[in-house]
């Protein structure tokens, strides 16, 4: 379970990220909520299997940029998918259920 705080609700745009430390941990599943501070509210954004996560994600090394803000430093290499590519939440539930 990765939660990512937020001063508003979830765009389109917005995406997921594992930190390229944790990629090989013994897990099956990953799922993705995003906190929105300000209204107090988390948001449930997706699920999907590590493998089709490693497959799918974008691998981001040190020194590339995210997006204008986001710079990777050193030692925090990450994988990064778009939030349209997890499973709806209802769906995974039923997936791992």
């Amino acid at each position: 379970m990765k939660t990512v705080k937020r001063k508003g609700p979830p765009g389109l745009s917005y995406t997921a990220q594992i930190s390229a430390k944790h990629a090989d941990e013994p897990v099956d599943q990953f799922f993705f909520m995003s906190y929105e501070i300000a209204a107090r509210k988390m948001w449930l954004l997706g699920g999907i299997d590590r493998n089709g996560f490693l497959d799918r994600a974008r691998y981001y090394q040190a020194g590339e940029a995210v997006h204008q803000n986001y710079v990777i430093r050193p030692g925090h290499e990450i994988y990064n998918i778009e939030i349209g590519l997890l499973v709806d939440p209802k769906l995974w539930l039923r997936s791992v259920a």
